[in-house]
């Protein structure tokens, strides 16, 4: 789905309302008192990173491709998962079915959930910083100033 070209893109999200986001996240994820944050890998590894250092706690990485889980304390029981927003509820659905074979107590949050696309009932299994009535896109260059990927990906070079 194009969420660009199917729904009015109202305005872009600013720095302030993405920390905003952010800090509710961190507050909910304080709650779950998690051993480890795990970033779910491409877009929730730039959160997983903020929450991780905000809260001091172990960063590992979910790879989805090949269901890669790598984290950083072995002994850690509680992972919170972190992926950047929830739409259609297909990561969230690929990523529940793994973690539920393994042994670890898991939550997972997102920045932001969509509140025209993503489905009441994965809402209601996460933790999310919001929920938007539009679609965020970020103030133009933000998330690819920090990004190499995206920034040689938007000049089609490699990194």
């Amino acid at each position: 789905m194009n969420k660009t070209v199917e729904h009015e893109i109202k305005r872009p999200m600013s720095h302030s309302e993405m920390e905003c986001y952010l800090f509710n996240l961190i507050e909910k994820v304080k709650y779950f008192n998690p051993d480890e944050i795990v970033g779910i890998n491409r877009g929730g590894m730039s959160y997983g990173t903020w929450i991780a250092h905000i809260l001091d706690l172990p960063l590992g990485m979910y790879i989805r491709k090949g269901n890669r889980l790598m984290l950083t304390n072995e002994s850690s029981k509680r992972l919170m998962l972190i992926d950047d927003n929830i739409i259609s509820g297909e990561t969230f659905t690929e990523v529940k079915n793994y973690f539920d074979t393994t042994v670890y107590i898991w939550m997972f949050g997102v920045l932001f959930s969509d509140s025209i696309e993503t489905p009441e009932v994965f809402k209601q299994q996460i933790i999310s910083g919001t929920d938007l009535n539009y679609f965020a896109t970020t103030v133009p260059g933000f998330y690819r100033n920090f990004v190499p990927y995206e920034r040689a990906r938007d000049k089609n070079e490699s990194i």
